[in-house]
């Protein structure tokens, strides 16, 4: 919890910092803001393929956590339109369904780098212990490149195939 506020405080920070640039920064910033709504960004990536995201191709991609502690994906498309992939609250999102696993996994690794020791394995407990819970496969990765076993016994959902991704329209 303490790091939780603490998180919340540096990007408070960080935004204010954001907002004191120019003039052309703030209306581009203001315009994602809104794509955003009252979440808290957590990691940010930029694609250089966005071909490779479906229909509508996506050049970034946001993922941001929500009151009550959900996530929410938000894509930027070529033509700096926001698009919410998740527009109902759930806290079962696989982000290789709407992305290439590495970019997914790019993604996790940054919000999992955030948490305590303590959260990373709990979460990675849960997903042996509770029957309900799985790790997405971008997040199995991410925790493997940030040094975490995984369990045999964890509950890991397969990956998806590019042909698999749900087009952004």
């Amino acid at each position: 919890m303490i790091m939780r506020r603490l998180f919340y405080f540096i990007l408070a920070i960080v935004t204010a910092g954001l907002l004191l640039l120019g003039s052309g920064q703030r209306a581009a910033l203001s315009s994602t803001n809104s794509c955003y709504g009252r979440g808290v960004v957590v990691a940010q990536i930029s694609n250089s393929q966005p071909q490779a995201t479906g229909d509508r191709p996506m050049k970034s991609f946001t993922l941001l956590e929500m009151p009550n502690h959900w996530q929410k994906l938000v894509g930027i498309d070529q033509q700096d339109q926001c698009f919410d992939y998740v527009e109902r609250e759930t806290n079962y999102v696989t982000l290789s369904a709407f992305m290439p696993i590495e970019l997914a996994t790019n993604l996790v690794t940054q919000r999992w780098s955030k948490l305590s020791e303590r959260s990373v394995e709990s979460s990675i407990a849960a997903s042996i212990h509770n029957p309900d819970t799985w790790l997405a496969p971008e997040d199995a990765l991410a925790l493997h490149h940030l040094g975490y076993q995984i369990p045999a016994m964890a509950k890991v959902l397969p990956t998806l195939s590019p042909y698999q991704f749900v087009a952004a329209k």
